[in-house]
């Protein structure tokens, strides 16, 4: 980003600004939307258009050196499908949702899917996303598009996002971090990384994960 993107943002409509210092997942982004004043009942009832069961969403209040925000727990019921790519754009294209909510959804998957046909060198449809994954990736991300819709917000921007490091325990084995998909998802929204700084030595960690870089990357414009 620049000055010139900076001065060219509207005001007059609401607009939202991620500062990713600690990483993005899906999960975070949610929990900062209702922080925000969306419902989570009313959230709900827009997801149930998508996937009708095998979730729920639980809020609570937090405090971190004196800092309250909102955490949100999506609950997974086992034994769902193996969902790819083709059915879960389906079940999206299906929903009873407004067009725009469907749109920014299938952005945000789009980016998802895509980073993981690179890296595993699957056709785009084939992609598909482990039982439990494939619910916690359509209820954050579509509820992502959801909160954006509900909330009233047209455009968001973004500052630069840490990335974490050391290794993550995946589907597909022992990944470095930023793991391979978030990876790809970085360079394809070119976003802008946080340089690894004293306090990232004693943290070794997934802090950004494909998930909630795609949400980032999809809707949101890199300011600095």
């Amino acid at each position: 980003g620049n000055d010139t993107q900076s001065s060219e943002m509207d005001l007059s409509v609401p607009i939202a600004l991620f500062d990713p210092y600690s990483g993005a997942s899906g999960d975070m982004v949610l929990g900062a939307l209702v922080d925000l004043g969306l419902s989570v009942d009313t959230l709900c009832e827009y997801l149930v258009n998508v996937l009708p069961d095998g979730w729920r969403i639980e809020a609570e209040t937090v405090e971190q050196n004196s800092v309250h925000g909102t955490r949100l727990h999506v609950h997974l019921d086992e034994g769902q499908p193996q969902r790819d790519w083709a059915t879960i754009r389906a079940l999206i294209g299906h929903a009873s949702l407004p067009a725009s909510m469907k749109e920014r959804a299938i952005a945000i998957f789009t980016l998802v899917a895509e980073a993981e046909a690179q890296v595993h060198r699957t056709p785009l449809d084939s992609v598909h996303f482990h039982e439990v994954g494939a619910v916690d990736s359509i209820v954050d991300i579509c509820g992502a598009a959801i909160g954006f819709e509900l909330l009233g917000i047209e455009s968001a921007y973004t500052l630069p996002v840490r990335t974490g490091h050391g290794f993550v325990q995946t589907s597909h084995g022992l990944l470095p971090v930023p793991a391979p998909a978030t990876a790809e998802i970085v360079a394809r929204c070119q976003l802008p990384v946080t340089a690894p700084g004293p306090a990232d030595s004693d943290v070794r960690a997934e802090l950004l994960t494909p998930t909630g870089a795609a949400i980032i990357g999809a809707l949101a414009t890199p300011v600095s």
